[in-house]
């Protein structure tokens, strides 16, 4: 028999259900934070709990409406607002709105005042798998050599997971299987490196794009060298031009939103492979568009090089966004550095999106890996001391 809305028994049958698994997420929350932020003390009197009015209507934080104190209690920080504003306000909430509910193959949500059936995404459901990212653990100037090393006789792509990207990894299996083929997989973000070492007592090494994208352009690519550059402006690319005196490099800008159109991917496809071989291709189109470009060009087997897909890190070199400081990207809070400049396009990213990574965490599994033989000479000429690599089948 088909279940409809007015059946209350459903209804408050799966809303328990979505309540139950709020308290636990919120303990989850709350315990990640606390070991990360030793000064914050959660006070379990003072949880966020929802609560109903009515026979279903929408839940409402019983802490924010009723609670005498704040759920964190702690001196001044600056922190301290962000993970407020997450964990009472926007986790909660969401949480509960966006909860899926299965029942007899029929998929429902929370919406509108009402249980009804929805078709959306898996934003914030957490299953039970654990969801294993490779990741190639070399350090910048170690990832530089082997970058520098890979030459113009092949194809393969080089990605850099943030947050927000090992975030989808663990939702979208198609842009696993983008990561999946790519040739190296640096990590990005010294945020996760130490999330991880604070709570699961593993080390990574960190490579963030922007800082390996920088010092290829300034330190590895010789004035003649093919390279390619997707996404920027004509200016951005001029002034790499002028500034680094690369002399071969060529500009190739595809229209925004490009990668929904097959007639705007074929013709920027095209422009790439009629630049090939390249020594190297950046391309700067954000993600995951850059990421299907790149599996794309390995899938046609045309182009020759090695594509990096670089986000915004032409925006720091040529100066139309600051860079944090040094400090700060290796203490971990570049996110907040760039968050105090660009709230507007960043809040959501960062304030909303960025905080599901507490949840999933104990669901995700960075798998370390070191298969890359480097030629000590490449490494005596980037500055690095010779190392010993494991060696190993190239992925």
């Amino acid at each position: 028999m088909p279940i409809h809305d007015h059946q209350p028994a459903f209804r408050d049958r799966a809303f328990r259900q979505a309540e139950e698994n709020l308290h636990a997420a919120s303990a989850a929350v709350g315990m990640s934070i606390a070991n990360l932020l030793p000064q914050f003390s959660i006070s379990a009197t003072n949880r966020c709990r929802p609560t109903l009015v009515g026979s279903l209507r929408r839940p409402t934080c019983a802490a924010r409406a009723n609670s005498s104190g704040p759920v964190f209690s702690t001196g001044p920080s600056i922190i301290h607002p962000i993970v407020r504003l997450d964990t009472r306000f926007m986790l909660a909430e969401q949480f509960i709105s966006q909860r899926v509910i299965s029942q007899r193959g029929r998929t429902w949500g929370y919406a509108g005042g009402g249980w009804r059936r929805r078709n959306f995404g898996t934003a914030f459901a957490v299953n039970d798998m654990t969801n294993v990212l490779m990741i190639d653990d070399y350090e910048l100037a170690e990832a530089c050599a082997i970058v520098t090393a890979f030459g113009s006789e092949r194809f393969g792509y080089v990605v850099t997971p943030n947050v927000d990207h090992v975030i989808r990894h663990y939702h979208d299996p198609e842009f696993r299987e983008l990561y999946a083929q790519a040739s190296y997989v640096f990590l990005d973000s010294h945020f996760l490196a130490h999330l991880i070492g604070f709570l699961k007592r593993q080390r990574h090494r960190v490579s963030p794009g922007s800082d390996l994208t920088a010092a290829v352009i300034s330190s590895v690519i010789k004035p003649n060298d093919g390279a390619v550059m997707v996404g920027g402006s004509a200016e951005q690319a001029q002034e790499l031009r002028a500034r680094f005196g690369l002399k071969a490099l060529r500009h190739i800008d595809p229209p925004m939103n490009f990668i929904r159109d097959k007639v705007a991917v074929e013709s920027c496809l095209r422009a790439i492979e009629e630049s090939s071989p390249f020594r190297f291709c950046f391309l700067a189109i954000g993600s995951p568009q850059q990421e299907i470009i790149a599996q794309k060009l390995k899938e046609r087997g045309v182009a020759r090089g090695l594509a990096l897909c670089i986000g915004a890190s032409i925006n720091f070199i040529t100066g139309i966004e600051r860079r944090a400081p040094l400090w700060i990207r290796k203490s971990g809070f570049e996110w907040l550095f760039r968050l105090v400049q660009n709230p507007r396009r960043l809040a959501k990213r960062y304030l909303v999106h960025g905080p599901r990574i507490f949840l999933l965490l104990p669901h995700i599994e960075l798998r370390l890996r070191r298969p890359i033989a480097v030629p000590r000479e490449v490494l005596t000429m980037s500055g690095t001391p010779p190392m010993t690599v494991v060696t190993g089948s190239q992925v």
